[in-house]
């Protein structure tokens, strides 16, 4: 995504003569923090030139990593994105610098104060220059450890970039305790259609809330993109769909489509909370109807089947004891019965214990009288769904409790 925009590449760029003559040029890319209405940083990067050609930063670093220039390139980049963010610093103390740093060279810059005089000679706060590390590039983990110690004493804003790409280890946010944490570009394209990229979004948004980091989404390109990282709760958004890397502008911390995708996203959630309304409605109606028909039995399977070809919605049923253990077959609709069962999958039978489940345990405590989990997919089909479950009194005074699996098809 960053890459992209930066069109045509030289090829084999001398890379000492563009070193020499600086020739770099400092381009931005807006993040912004849609729920506030405002573009809160810019992420600083680089584009080179040779031969009246743009360059590429891939380029730039694969030919400086070859003649063994890679922290004089790193540092170059640096200062210039901070002699340009400089300028418009003074009007704009309380906006954010997000710095790539190459964690090829850690080794280097621990202790050098290189990036902490460059700050101080053009005037900016560390406070306000976001550190980005890409993790995955990182190779030793001490020299990692050093690095965060000493720039977090100093002031600097800390963030894991391109986290769920590749190898990402998350073994190191315990290491370097982010400030921020940046969701790569392959976890969001195209998220709003991808229920598996939702979720693995949505855990990493509740790990970032746990340990007190923010987390923003990168390269978001559409609308749909971005209502959805909001829904799942990121903090912030960078994208094609914002603005594309550019010099700063006069106004470089201006953006009209805040107001239009905020908008459109409270538009969204109405609707969201309409469904869901009327869902929980539809599931609360086919629950009492299932209960009255259950009511005196003894025996559930033939009534369960019974419920669950009546609801195309329902894609099983079952009954529990009191104490949670399951007193009737898991009870399918036609061709919905054994879709994914093996030796790791497969659906509960008679007997089992269900007393450490959340919607039996939920209802066992006496804190309420019915329950709905979130979606999950289901082990037995593998589809996705929602699992119902409510306390009924059967007319022997016997205590029992429905759940039922409702298929999630709107999602």
């Amino acid at each position: 995504m960053r890459r992209a925009a930066y069109g045509k590449t030289a090829a084999q760029p001398d890379i000492k003569r563009i070193l020499k003559n600086k020739d770099l040029t400092a381009y931005f890319q807006q993040v912004v923090y849609v729920t506030r209405k405002m573009v809160c940083g810019m992420e600083g990067l680089i584009r080179g030139t040779e031969a009246g050609k743009l360059v590429s930063p891939k380029a730039l670093f694969d030919a400086a990593q070859k003649k063994g220039l890679t922290l004089e390139l790193d540092r170059l980049c640096r200062e210039k994105v901070i002699e340009a963010f400089g300028r418009v610093y003074p009007q704009n103390k309380d906006k954010l610098l997000f710095l790539n740093l190459d964690a090829s060279i850690l080794d280097n810059v621990i202790g050098s104060g290189y990036l902490m005089g460059q700050a101080q000679k053009y005037g900016i706060s560390p406070n306000n220059i976001v550190v980005e590390i890409n993790e995955t590039k990182v190779q030793d983990n001490k020299a990692l450890k050093a690095f965060i110690d000493q720039y977090r004493k100093e002031g600097f804003l800390l963030a894991l970039d391109d986290v769920g790409a590749g190898f990402s280890n998350l073994d190191r946010i315990p290491i370097v305790k982010p400030d921020i944490i940046k969701v790569d570009i392959g976890l969001i394209r195209c998220i709003h259609l991808d229920y598996h990229k939702q979720e693995v979004v949505k855990s990493l948004i509740r790990l970032a809330t746990q340990i007190g980091a923010m987390v923003v989404a990168e390269g978001v390109e559409t609308q749909e993109e971005a209502i959805e990282t909001l829904r799942l709760g990121v903090n912030m958004i960078q994208g094609f769909y914002f603005s594309k890397p550019a010099e700063l502008s006069q106004s470089p911390f201006a953006n009209e489509r805040i107001d239009i995708l905020a908008s459109s996203f409270k538009s969204y959630m109405t609707d969201v909370l309409k469904n869901e309304q009327r869902t929980y409605k539809q599931i609360s109606s086919i629950a009492k109807k299932a209960l009255a028909e259950l009511n005196g039995c003894h025996t559930f399977n033939e009534r369960l089947q019974n419920i669950v070809n009546s609801h195309n919605v329902v894609e099983c049923a079952y009954v529990l004891d009191e104490s949670g253990l399951q007193c009737s077959k898991t009870v399918f609709g036609s061709g919905k019965c054994g879709s994914r069962e093996n030796l790791i999958f497969y659906s509960a039978c008679c007997g089992t214990d269900h007393s450490m489940k959340h919607y039996y345990f939920q209802l066992a405590n006496g804190k309420r009288d019915r329950y709905m989990t979130e979606p999950y997919v289901s082990l037995a089909t593998g589809n996705l769904c929602v699992t119902f479950s409510e306390i009924f009194i059967s007319r022997d005074k016997m205590k029992y409790i429905l759940c039922m699996d409702f298929c999630e098809t709107d999602r």
